[in-house]
């Protein structure tokens, strides 16, 4: 992997539960529908995340921000630091 590149299939992995990669895309129960149950897909090229059932959607950073309770711009610094990005 090149400085810069976020490998979003680790990060996204490494926080949900019951993942499968099929193809380009990652499934995993939704970490925002109350019971679990969402349809939660990730996008691996390029990091955006949607849910079928609840609806929520966004980037890597907005993911961490929610799942962590850290701001968005904490979540961008982290993801700055680990893979050198700008």
């Amino acid at each position: 992997m090149q400085a810069g590149q976020i490998d979003y299939q680790s990060e996204y992995s490494a926080r949900l539960k019951n993942v499968v990669i099929e193809g380009g895309t990652l499934t995993a129960d939704c970490p925002f529908c109350h019971d679990g149950a969402g349809e939660f897909h990730v996008d691996i090229s390029t990091g955006r995340f949607w849910c079928h059932r609840c609806y929520e959607y966004g980037n890597l950073a907005r993911f961490i921000s929610m799942t962590e309770n850290v701001t968005a711009d904490e979540a961008e610094e982290q993801l700055r630091q680990k893979y050198d990005v700008y």
